[in-house]
């Protein structure tokens, strides 16, 4: 090694020193001022820890006791002589006769209306399949009778095509009807399946 290789190691080692007093002084760069306020704002974080949730409220068979006296003494403003969403008559009338055999009338036609789709997509389906298995004895003969088959079965996919998307569209209004009575509020217990 010699003498002017040495004084550059010195040099260099002398020179980081120095530069890690003046880094540790702004760590990361920051002047001392923002590292102070950084420090207070992770103090009051700290600080401001959340709060426990209040824990539940719990009944006692003396709560009970109150509540049934309470209701025993003012029964006028009991909530269970009211009388219940099916039995309300604003609802059974509805507005335009918009009772409970309209919404089922209408829930019906939907599902009739799907259960027609999926009827006719089973039988194209069993079509195409008939038609690729090709077991028809009275067209052996024809001279053009694959590609007659192949018309045929061409046909038949469109047709369970439109029949899917005949499908896909009496769900979509199925589900329109349901969105429909909810925001009229017709009552859940119409809109089930019987």
């Amino acid at each position: 090694m010699t003498i002017g290789s040495t004084v550059r190691v010195l040099v260099a080692a002398a020179s980081s020193c120095l530069a890690v007093p003046a880094v540790a002084q702004t760590s990361g760069g920051k002047p001392a001022e923002k590292q102070e306020r950084s420090a207070e704002k992770d103090k009051d974080k700290k600080d401001k820890k959340p709060q426990a949730p209040a824990p539940p409220k719990s009944y006692t068979d003396d709560d009970l006791k109150k509540y049934e006296e309470e209701r025993a003494a003012n029964p006028a403003s009991s909530s269970d002589d009211q009388p219940l969403a099916e039995d309300h008559p604003a609802l059974e009338d509805g507005e335009g006769g918009e009772g409970r055999a309209f919404w089922v009338e209408r829930l019906k036609a939907e599902r009739d209306r799907i259960a027609a789709a999926e009827t006719a997509m089973a039988d194209l389906e069993e079509k195409i399949a008939a038609l690729r298995n090709d077991r028809d004895p009275t067209r052996v003969m024809e001279p053009f009778r694959l590609q007659a088959i192949e018309a045929d079965i061409a046909k038949a996919t469109g047709e369970l095509e439109a029949a899917k998307k005949e499908l896909a569209q009496a769900r979509a209004a199925l589900e329109a009807v349901r969105q429909d009575a909810r925001k009229r509020g017709v009552p859940n217990g119409w809109l089930r399946e019987p």
